[in-house]
């Protein structure tokens, strides 16, 4: 990661979900594996970015905003997940699968 940036997750296998501070560049890249199985949620209020493996572990943080969105929900009804990045709170993401996020 510290030679080749994101473009080092190209070739990796496995289940993973992770995040790598780039400290001379000054960059996060959280990262997850190319099948979705392990989950990373975040949330980016301008300001800072908290991230957790679980979104009951994001919202510990009293700055995570907790509106429902009411699409996810409708996705969950009719799909039995939300779609893409969405989760049940609009303020917060899934990064998507085989992605780095950052």
């Amino acid at each position: 990661m510290e030679a080749e940036g994101p473009a080092a997750l190209a070739g990796l296998a496995g289940i993973f979900a992770f995040a790598y501070w780039d400290g001379r560049r000054r960059e996060l890249t959280l990262a997850r594996d190319p099948l979705g199985v392990k989950q990373l949620y975040f949330h980016d209020d301008g300001r800072r970015i908290v991230f957790a493996s679980e979104i009951k572990a994001l919202l510990q943080c009293p700055d995570v905003p907790r509106e429902v969105d009411p699409e996810a929900v409708n996705q969950y009804l009719h799909f039995h997940t939300p779609l893409f990045e969405r989760t049940f709170f609009g303020a917060s993401a899934n990064c998507a699968r085989a992605s780095s996020c950052g």
